[in-house]
């Protein structure tokens, strides 16, 4: 099986208290506030030019949750519709997500943007029992996560939460990248956005 290569980083930016430094793939190495650490952009080449463009990322610790589907039911007694999701888990993952945002944006500079944004997402998920054997991970194990949950109602959990503090309106972003594999280390998401040139 081909050696799956991590995500690569060169240092100039300062991750929050609780981030990660080195091989994203393990993330077994925590680090201090102000460790220089930056995230190589993936996707993007030379659309994005690292000027004087607002950059901030992040990486966000635990299992991903979707969007879901949103249900609507009317009760009569109270006369009121109540909004259902069928996603437990994404109220506790969207808070997640922007308290990681909110202590990244202090130490990053990044104040809320009305300008276009790229976003790039790395979502990191378990690995599932079966794809290890008595000596360690099986060469036949996948890179990929093919399985549930859908990346764009991953990446959905994500926006929704930055929303109206990162960038105002979903429609700033006119470049995105969203990637899910398997980790044998620690599951979350790695996010990274930059103001596009205008």
């Amino acid at each position: 099986m081909e050696k799956k290569e991590p995500l690569s980083f060169i240092t100039t930016m300062p991750l929050i208290e609780g981030s990660y430094k080195g091989n994203v793939d393990t993330l077994d190495e925590p680090c201090a506030t102000g460790t220089d650490i930056n995230i190589l952009w993936r996707g993007f080449g030379s659309a994005l030019q690292k000027g004087n463009q607002m950059r901030l990322e992040f990486f966000v610790k635990g299992d991903p949750a979707t969007q879901g589907s949103k249900k609507a039911f009317y009760i009569e007694k109270i006369k009121q519709a109540i909004v259902t999701e069928d996603c437990k888990r994404n109220k506790p993952w969207r808070s997640d997500v922007r308290n990681e945002a909110e202590m990244a944006m202090k130490l990053q500079n990044w104040a809320l943007t009305d300008k276009a944004v790229s976003v790039s997402l790395m979502f990191y998920l378990k690995r599932p029992k079966g794809h290890f054997g008595a000596k360690g991970l099986k060469t036949s194990a996948p890179k990929f996560h093919t399985k549930k949950p859908d990346t764009v109602k991953l990446a959905r959990a994500v926006e929704d939460a930055l929303k109206n503090l990162v960038w105002g309106d979903d429609s700033q972003i006119c470049m995105e990248t969203i990637e899910k594999i398997y980790t044998e280390g620690q599951p979350g998401v790695l996010v990274a956005i930059q103001e596009l040139p205008q």
